[in-house]
């Protein structure tokens, strides 16, 4: 049986893996080129607005990127009717943050996000319009251009951002070369694909959009998760618990979501171009399948040997509970990595509510076990969080064997 065509060589892997990780990597050099000409206040209004404006680009993208991504036949008008979409909704959602920014700001105790978030605002429709020619080069696998597209804005904005911070802007530094970075990645995606005057074809959105509100309501339920999740462990357990916690998975989900974050973003695109072949899906699902789970372990077991000792030289002996914690979630997120590739197995196969009621079932379910666990303290707690997220990982991984063996079972016809 022939190989199925792989688009990625080494090198050209090497292209994905840098080009989809470049935004979080210059953001955090970024903030270690900054840090020492602003204060740490500075650096935490901004990181309250770009969260806040992330939540409303969320709302703005409504899984639109993802719909593009692995629609099999696009058109002109398709193209078009999500440009426009997500272009008008971006000046919705801008203004809507721009009129509730007083709002945000008293409920989050900050008064800088009053002057901040109008600011940051105008960032939602102009990347609105960069999702479209973003899908179209991933979809094409055109990595390399991809990472030049983005290194452009950032050789621009890095210097002007650096020269605000030392002549005493504070956060509007970050705020306005921020900005600054926006409108030329605007400018420079514009070359790859730009909005139309004509062709709108409203029963191709709606058919996008039916499948987008699935990986927006998959996202939110995520988000909801982790905030819950930690009040109910600085409600019972206390914020010292909490904040060991959230070191310790910061130190090890962190470096994985370099490995599984374009991971994910190659695996829609790539099983896709398979939606309508079994062998040739199945054959390229392996295939990302058995160079991601070793990669995974194999970091995993770095992190897990490596970080623990080091903690308390790193961060100060206050943190070297932290060292054990690193070792648990280490093997966790290791031991979830089978179960990676199956969320983007049925986006491929046009089927998001597969996975978005088993999401809802699972959060549900975790949420609840966690209310009547954490009271009982960190050990119950992480016993069940083992449990929980290694048991609905492994099933995840058995679905993805059952489709293989039937496309047509009864998980496939959830709509």
């Amino acid at each position: 049986m022939a190989s199925t065509p792989y688009p990625f060589s080494g090198r050209r892997l090497g292209w994905a893996f840098l080009a989809l990780n470049l935004p979080q990597l210059s953001q955090t050099l970024l903030s270690f080129l900054v840090a020492p000409f602003i204060n740490p206040e500075d650096l935490g209004v901004v990181a309250l607005g770009a969260g806040v404006v992330l939540f409303f680009e969320n709302l703005r993208d409504a899984g639109l990127q993802e719909a593009l991504m692995r629609e099999k036949n696009l058109n002109p008008a398709l193209l078009n009717s999500v440009g426009w979409f997500l272009f008008i909704g971006g000046l919705l959602w801008a203004f809507i943050l721009w009129k509730t920014a007083p709002l945000i700001a008293d409920l989050l105790k900050t008064p800088p996000l009053r002057e901040i978030l109008p600011v940051l605002a105008l960032m939602i429709p102009l990347e609105g319009l960069n999702r479209v020619p973003l899908a179209l080069l991933m979809r094409r696998f055109e990595y390399q251009k991809l990472l030049k597209v983005q290194l452009f804005p950032l050789i621009i904005s890095l210097p002007v951002t650096l020269y605000l911070a030392r002549t005493g802007w504070g956060y509007w530094s970050l705020i306005w070369g921020g900005l600054l970075a926006a409108i030329v990645r605007t400018l420079a995606f514009s070359f790859i694909w730009r909005l139309g005057r004509k062709e709108i074809s409203f029963s191709a959105l709606q058919k996008a959009l039916f499948f987008g509100v699935h990986i927006l309501w998959q996202v939110f339920l995520a988000w909801g998760q982790v905030n819950i999740l930690r009040l109910l462990v600085g409600r019972f357990l206390g914020v010292n618990v909490l904040g060991l916690l959230s070191l310790s998975i910061s130190l090890t989900l962190r470096p994985l979501s370099f490995l599984s974050f374009p991971l994910l973003k190659i695996a829609l695109p790539y099983f896709a171009r398979f939606q309508d072949d079994p062998a040739a899906l199945k054959r390229s699902y392996w295939h990302l399948f058995k160079r991601a789970v070793p990669a995974a372990l194999a970091l995993a077991f770095v992190l897990g040997v490596g970080l623990p000792p080091l903690i308390p030289k790193i961060f100060g002996p206050q943190w070297k509970e932290a060292a054990p914690l690193v070792r648990f979630f280490a093997l966790v997120f290791a031991l979830q990595s089978p179960g990676w590739l199956t969320g983007e197995l049925f986006k491929a196969l046009g089927r998001p509510g597969v996975i978005s009621r088993l999401m809802s079932f699972q959060i549900c379910l975790n949420i609840l076990v966690y209310a009547l666990v954490i009271p009982r303290g960190l050990k119950a707690f992480l016993i069940a969080f083992f449990i929980l997220e290694t048991s609905f990982s492994l099933f995840n991984f058995v679905l993805a064997q059952l489709v293989f063996r039937d496309k047509e079972i009864i998980f496939l016809r959830w709509r």
